[in-house]
Formats: structure tokens, sequence, C-alpha cells
């Protein structure tokens, strides 16, 4: 009997290691790739920052990438693409964003 309890206790055990080492590898706090499509400073068409919010708008040829942050815990931020008709038309472009803003309520134009 005593060692049938040793033996349930030691499986017990083993159970448990192995699963607070699953746990730990599963919950790393690495964080996730947000911005998936690479941009640079050269390519920045307009950005706005508004208290704890933030947003970049740049510019690949008929697309518009905006990237969207804020420090608020529950919002990890946010990167899409709009594609755009014509060729350098600045007014769409900038339609296309306050759209953005008014529907999701970030940012004014500065």
């Amino acid at each position: 009997m005593k060692k049938l309890r040793r033996v349930g206790i030691l499986v017990a055990v083993v159970m448990l290691v192995v699963v607070v080492v699953y746990l730990f590898e599963k919950n790393t706090d690495e964080p996730e790739k947000i911005f998936v499509i690479p941009v640079n400073s050269d390519e920045l068409f307009i950005s706005s920052e508004e208290g704890y919010n933030s947003i970049k708008v740049y510019r690949q040829a008929n697309i518009l990438v905006i990237n969207a942050l804020s420090e608020a815990a529950f919002f990890d931020g946010v990167q899409f693409t709009v594609e755009i008709e014509g060729g350098n038309n600045t007014r769409r472009c900038r339609n296309h964003l306050d759209d953005y803003r008014r529907q999701y309520g970030i940012c004014r134009r500065q």
C-alpha cells in the first residue's frame, strides 16, 4: 500500500510539473508583430498624435498603410491598408484618413 501511495504521489508531482512547464511556455509575453507590412520614414504621408492615441499613414504606390497605436491596456494597435485609385491624389488620401478617424474616433488631423 505504501508503494502504491508513493507511485501515486510521484505521478501527481510529475503531472503538476508538466502542466506548469506547459503553461509557462504558452504564456511567454513575447509581443506579437502588429505591423506586418514594412514601412520606412520616407513613405510617411501624415501622422497625428492626441493624448494616448497616435496614427501614422504611409503611402506605398497606390496603397495607404495605416498604423494606429494607443497606450490603452485593451488596444494593442492595428495596421491595415486602403487601396486608393489614381496616382498622386492627395485629397482622396486625406478623405480616406478622415473617414477612418470619424469611424473609430481616433485623433484629429493637425
